[in-house]
């Protein structure tokens, strides 16, 4: 990876919060915007290009006007993009250049890697196809300025005309269905490469993708790490020069891949400890290795006395197996900020009730029920005759044995955390 400057000038002097809003005319040299100096805010504007020599001067002469860096990473081209880029002359842009192709992801990663080293807070991303018009890049500015710990997206209208814009609404519907599935949370655009991110807490994820799916992986892992985001709405031009790079099938199953493993993750894991387990620099290792390590990370974070911490790890257990189906969280995060107990402990162990999970804690429930009601510790299901009486007796052990069941396994957690707690947590002096 080679990277190159205009020259040795210190980019990090003025940064903007109250830039216009400038057309960029091709072919004209467009003027200059005047900007505020905040040093608790410095943005750069990234160009990652990949074959785009029609299209990639215009990019970045309209990206120049803000008067902020301007960091272009050409991704290995070998149409003539870098020798375009080349006559481009300004102390603000900065060129970093991959000796080959290695996707979109990987451009931006060095770019994020590089924006960390100068100092620079925000990294909006514009795509160098034509696709996004850089006058519209003053609203991210002005967006990340309020909060810079924000990702901001910019929300395509895709309602023209065309192959390539329905094509766009449909893959983009798609990535928001599965980005829902996987956070929660529904984002109207989360196919667009227009963005501003914030570069300390994006550079401190682990993200091992490096295509097309980057960008579905890093926005589903920032909001598992409780990041907040906010919405731009910008333009999508599919005029002469724009053009893809995207491989409708090849492409379309690496995202479909990367979508399969986060959704995997979430439906599987507790999502107390998702954020932590991709955290770059801090869980190292393999994957059973970060689970509990973040797990480690969690519990140090909120450890107050070894019998604070073995409480919320009891009362987290007893809400999870409770028969309060769809409330469990909920009430543990209730009842543990009524106690004054560690919120995310108590969630974290609450998360017991997990799908692969669900099978042992029904049968104990039920195993339970009996013993306490019949005192039998036999359990079998007779469905040759099934009555509401006998409907009724099985309802009523799932009820009373769950309860029982909860109660037993949140005092042995409660137990065992403590003892853990009290032999490993070392003591003040």
């Amino acid at each position: 990876m080679v990277r190159t400057s205009a020259s040795h000038a210190d980019n990090r002097g003025s940064n903007p919060l109250g830039v216009t809003n400038q057309k960029i005319n091709p072919g004209n040299s467009p003027k200059k915007v005047e900007v505020k100096v905040y040093s608790e805010f410095l943005p750069a504007i990234v160009i990652p290009t990949y074959n785009n020599v029609s299209t990639i001067v215009r990019i970045i002469e309209g990206a120049l006007v803000y008067n902020i860096p301007v960091i272009v990473v050409n991704d290995g081209s070998t149409d003539g993009t870098f020798e375009a880029i080349k006559t481009v002359e300004n102390p603000r842009l900065e060129v970093i250049s991959h000796p080959k192709n290695m996707g979109k992801g990987e451009a931006l990663k060095s770019a994020f890697n590089h924006c960390l080293e100068k100092g620079y807070t925000t990294a909006i991303t514009i795509d160098a196809d034509g696709q996004h018009d850089p006058a519209q890049i003053a609203p991210f500015l002005a967006e990340a300025a309020k909060d810079p710990q924000k990702l901001i997206i910019g929300q395509r209208d895709l309602s023209g005309p065309g192959k390539r814009p329905k094509k766009s609404r449909l893959l983009r519907a798609h990535s928001n269905f599965w980005v829902y599935m996987e956070t929660g949370q529904w984002l109207s655009d989360t196919q667009t490469g227009f963005r501003a991110y914030p570069v300390k807490e994006i550079c401190a994820i682990n993200l091992p993708t490096g295509k097309y799916d980057f960008e579905i992986e890093v926005l589903v892992k920032f909001l598992w790490r409780g990041g907040k985001t906010a919405t731009v709405p910008v333009t999508a031009t599919y005029g002469a020069g724009s053009s893809s790079h995207f491989r409708p099938f090849y492409d379309f199953m690496l995202v479909a891949h990367c979508n399969a493993g986060l959704f995997f993750q979430r439906f599987f894991l507790p999502p107390a400890i998702l954020g932590p387990m991709h955290s770059k620099g801090v869980l190292k290792g393999g994957y059973i290795r970060r689970f509990f390590g973040a797990i480690k990370e969690i519990a140090a974070a909120d450890f107050s006395s070894p019998w604070r911490f073995a409480a919320a790890i009891g009362l987290g257990v007893f809400c999870g197996i409770i028969p309060a189906w769809g409330f469990q969280m909920v009430l543990a995060y209730t009842l543990a900020r009524l106690l004054k107990l560690s919120r995310p402990l108590t969630l974290l162990a609450s998360n017991i009730s997990i799908p692969p999970m669900i099978p042992f804690l029904l049968y104990g429930s039920l195993l339970s029920g009996r013993l306490i009601l019949n005192n039998e510790l036999t359990f079998s299901i007779n469905i040759s005759n099934i009555t509401l009486d006998y409907v009724w007796n099985f309802t009523k052990e799932y009820l009373v044995g769950s309860i029982a069941f909860a109660l037993t396994m949140g005092l042995t957690l409660f137990i065992i955390a403590l003892l853990a707690a009290i032999i490993f947590h070392p003591r003040k002096t």
